[in-house]
């Protein structure tokens, strides 16, 4: 998550960079950590699928929020290289971001950060793809433009399936902070 790049939360914030922006370290992490988990989850049937990051664009240095940064370069490098290991340890599984809509779609000027041609220039590893899009969404922070909510998904001009993966719970409403939709719904 762009958790790892935020203080005061516990974690090492210099280890987390590491992962993230040295491929080396990030390969480490793959055959060393995340393999052999998948491994031993693989066909676990309460696993739908993996979720590569929470919200990258969080940790990014042209867009984020987290207290550290990151280049988008390294960010869609990381990606590949974990997609990539998941891939080669459970070939059938299922591999996702989960991120706004801004980073996946490919219309009103919006472009697809997450594609197969991205991901697999970033890190070099062509098992390295995602196989849908999971879209996160609240009106607080972004408006009708980018809500699933107000636009069917073949709207979005997505190469993949998209899933609905975040949201709020109790409606797409004023919050009193941030956008408010000018389609209500319950």
């Amino acid at each position: 998550s762009f958790d790892m790049f935020q203080a005061n939360t516990g974690v090492k914030l210099e280890y987390n960079k590491l992962m993230i922006e040295n491929a080396n370290y990030t390969k480490a992490y793959v055959d060393k950590a995340l393999r052999p988990l998948v491994r031993q989850l693989k066909d676990h049937p309460a696993v739908l699928c993996w979720e590569v990051i929470n919200e990258p664009e969080g940790m990014l240095k042209s867009m984020g929020w987290s207290t550290v940064r990151a280049e988008m370069t390294d960010v869609l490098r990381f990606i590949n290289l974990v997609a990539g290991g998941i891939h080669r340890e459970a070939p059938r599984a299922l591999v996702t971001v989960g991120s706004g809509l801004s980073m996946t779609a490919n219309v009103g000027g919006m472009s697809n950060y997450y594609s197969d041609k991205n991901l697999i220039k970033a890190g070099g590893d062509k098992l390295g793809t995602l196989d849908f899009y999971e879209a996160h969404y609240y009106p607080q922070h972004e408006d009708e433009m980018t809500s699933p909510f107000h636009h069917p998904a073949d709207y979005w001009k997505l190469d993949k399936p998209v899933m609905i993966g975040e949201f709020p719970a109790f409606g797409i409403k004023q919050f009193g902070k941030g956008f408010r939709p000018r389609t209500p719904l319950s």
